[in-house]
């Protein structure tokens, strides 16, 4: 009976040994998919920003070469009309927040660009950053003539234009213009020579429409790719987890519960009075030096057993 009970409690120790390491093993596992999930996830969102960035550059370099383009076909036209007044008109316009023919004539063709949709632009302004008009900054021209001396520009904008900032990307709009939604701010430094005073043309796209297309696109693949990851990282653990249980299995079985189990039934005869049994060692096996010494425990009870007979 206690030979039962000691069987018994020992598969039961082999069971729970083989289930915890199983549980580690799958606990291993599920780590290092999760882990991996997460570094893949990670690599298309820098993805992501990488092709919206690729994206506001090449859009920056457009917006921003075809300002030098503009300014020299219109520059000789409207220093033409510039020469036509006198700085006292100009700065007497300026003081009454009158609009001048100048402006009007600047305004039209801003604003003929932003109707006709040329490169997408949804403002184009012209900004004076230091000029002998005033000392603050002004915007003096603009596709919009109602913020004509109505708009505070602001620092961020008039800083770029001092620097020579070539554009600036807003993830979260330009407020300040009603603009919620991503934009591009496009920023050609002007310097009109012979004169003391830095402008800039500035032009504002949103660029909310072409970022959302982007993010679809990836979040579409994303979300299939992140599907099909979830799926393998699930089927490789299963599959690993089911191949090392049966291999623990056959490994615990083969190298100690058999090994054991023969000792035990050795045993168990042993007990019964029957000192012929044989007890085979294989070389390099787990219990080898315990059945060895169980075998010379036993030729020596035989041993023992013999001499007592004879001296009888």
């Amino acid at each position: 009976m206690s030979y039962r009970r000691a069987s018994n409690s020992y598969r039961k120790r082999k069971s729970r040994i083989l289930y915890q390491v199983t549980f580690l093993i799958v606990l291993v596992l599920t780590a290092t998919g999760v882990a991996t999930f997460f570094i893949a996830s990670n690599s298309e969102e820098r993805l992501i920003n990488k092709s919206i960035d690729r994206l506001v550059i090449t859009e920056a370099e457009n917006i921003y070469s075809s300002y030098d383009y503009i300014i020299e076909i219109l520059y000789p036209v409207y220093l033409e009309k510039c020469l036509k007044f006198s700085f006292e008109e100009l700065a007497k316009a300026y003081k009454e927040s009158r609009i001048t023919e100048l402006q009007e004539t600047v305004n039209k063709q801003l604003k003929t660009m932003v109707e006709t949709g040329l490169l997408g632009l949804r403002y184009n302004l012209f900004i004076f950053v230091t000029s002998p008009l005033s000392p603050d900054n002004t915007l003096y021209c603009s596709s919009d003539p109602s913020l004509i001396f109505n708009w505070q520009v602001p620092d961020y904008i008039s800083n770029a234009i001092k620097i020579g900032t070539p554009y600036i990307y807003m993830e979260r709009g330009c407020p300040e213009l009603g603009l919620q939604d991503e934009c591009l701010i496009v920023i050609k430094k002007f310097a009109v020579p012979g004169f003391d005073f830095v402008s800039g043309f500035v032009g504002v796209k949103t660029m909310h429409d072409e970022i959302s297309s982007i993010k679809e696109f990836y979040n579409d693949n994303k979300k299939r790719t992140n599907i099909y990851l979830a799926l393998i990282i699930l089927a490789s653990i299963l599959v690993v987890v089911l191949i090392t249980f049966f291999i623990l299995s056959y490994l615990i079985r083969k190298r100690i519960t058999q090994p054991i189990e023969e000792l035990s039934a050795t045993a168990k005869r042993v007990m019964g009075g029957d000192l012929d049994v044989e007890i085979e060692v294989r070389k390099g096996e787990e219990f080898e030096h315990l059945k060895l010494a169980f075998r010379e425990m036993v030729e020596r009870w035989r041993d023992l057993v013999e001499r007592s007979t004879k001296g009888d």
